[in-house]
């Protein structure tokens, strides 16, 4: 039997009451949050792709065997993830909104997994290599040359 984590049962249970609601081509909520979930993780994954084939122009093995490693986690986590959308779809279609809760939680634990092997490949190539509009924080610092350095406490 699978252990799923309180957080994602507990996430699961407060978000059946959510879960019936259908938009105009009858998907639930769930379906649509999903969707977008595993959108994301599409993306993810092509920008790991992206990644491996710059880190190989670097011709380090190791932080290409690393990022390969992610990106092969990555893949498969995306797999899971578009497998459990179709099954919550399916339940979806039959109405049945505890299932879809269930799914749309373990989907965005493999979102959360996803992420942590997106992680660890932008780890293993240094922080060069961050791509621009991901959490990247640029800080400017003009030093005054009127102002004596400060000096440190000798205690």
């Amino acid at each position: 039997m699978k252990r799923f984590s309180a957080s994602g049962l507990l996430a699961a249970l407060v978000m059946i009451a959510g879960v019936g609601h259908a938009d105009a081509k009858g998907e639930s909520r769930a379906a649509l949050d999903a969707r977008g979930v595993v959108a994301t993780m599409e993306g993810s994954a092509r920008g790991l792709q992206d990644l491996l084939s710059k880190t190989r122009l670097t011709n380090d093995k190791r932080a290409t065997a690393c990022v390969s490693d992610s990106l092969s986690q990555a893949n498969a986590l995306t797999r899971r993830a578009k497998e459990r959308f179709q099954l919550l779809r399916d339940a979806g279609q039959r109405g049945d909104a505890a299932t879809e809760a269930i799914l749309l939680a373990q989907i965005q634990e493999d979102r959360a997994l996803e992420r942590q092997a997106g992680n660890t490949a932008y780890a293993c190539v240094g922080v060069g290599v961050v791509p621009r509009g991901r959490d990247v924080v640029t800080v400017k610092v003009t030093i005054d040359k009127n102002i004596p350095p400060e000096q440190p406490d000798k205690t």
